[in-house]
């Protein structure tokens, strides 16, 4: 709205938004061959592999961790579903699909997604 218009309806002038520093989003880097503490081992292994081979930058490490976590969250859901079977009982009786067959469908593409992000050609993800 102008500032004449709001002056006429009594309104108070709009103050801009603040300006937020990448460094109050989030917490800095360590040394970019450092990976996260929470990845599992073969994925964290991936990680550094990328980061030695790869210029990597800041920003795309952060694609990096995203991505390595939705491959450790498809992962955990693959081996759950391996271990429990792919459908579950419901409460009257039935069966329905285990509830861990969208989390692993969606980390999947998460990880295809954020992979192609990173523009790593030739990289398939950890194995």
């Amino acid at each position: 709205m102008r500032p004449e218009v709001r002056r006429l309806y009594g309104l108070s002038p709009v103050k801009p938004a603040p300006i937020i520093g990448t460094a109050a989003l989030a917490p800095p880097l360590t040394e970019p061959t450092d990976p996260p503490a929470h990845l599992r081992p073969e994925t964290a292994a991936w990680y550094q592999h990328v980061c030695e081979t790869w210029e990597i930058t800041p920003s795309k490490r952060r694609l990096l961790q995203a991505c390595c976590a939705a491959w450790d969250l498809s992962e955990t859901a693959r081996e759950t579903i391996a271990r429990e079977g792919m459908t579950v009982r419901t409460a009257d009786g039935g069966t329905k699909v285990h509830p861990l067959m969208v989390t692993m469908k969606t980390a999947r593409q998460q990880f295809a997604s954020l992979l192609g992000m990173l523009d790593l050609a030739g990289e398939t993800g950890p194995s």
